[in-house]
This record gives structure tokens, C-alpha cells and sequence, in this order.
């Protein structure tokens, strides 16, 4: 996920932008007889200042 918003709180000196840039690594089991999500791990990083995503970002 690659966000950019305004955020006063989080960057009050200067123009508000804030950059998100965030990913999820989902681990898979069998849980009974179903398969399911037992671990998700999140990753994230914040960047004041508006940053535009690499090229080819979002696409498969």
C-alpha cells in the first residue's frame, strides 16, 4: 500500500504531507479441514514530504 495524506499531527512543522508506505507477508496453515491466515505480519514506514510510488508500482 502507498499513501500519501495530510497529517498535521504526526509532521506539524512544514506543509503536512506524510508518505505510508506499507505491506502485509500473510502465512497460510490448515487449521481442522480449513485453510486459513495464522500470522500476518505488517511492515510500514512513514516519510514526510509527499513521495510518488517507483515506476511499475501496483502492477503485476
Amino acid at each position: 500500500m502507498w499513501v500519501t495524506l495530510r497529517a498535521p499531527a504526526a509532521h506539524p512543522d512544514g506543509d503536512h504531507w506524510i508518505t505510508l508506505i506499507e505491506t502485509n507477508v500473510l502465512t497460510f496453515g490448515t487449521v481442522g479441514s480449513e485453510r486459513l491466515c495464522t500470522r500476518n505480519s505488517e511492515y510500514w514506514i512513514l516519510r514526510t514530504g509527499r513521495h510518488d510510488p517507483p515506476q511499475g508500482w501496483g502492477r503485476a
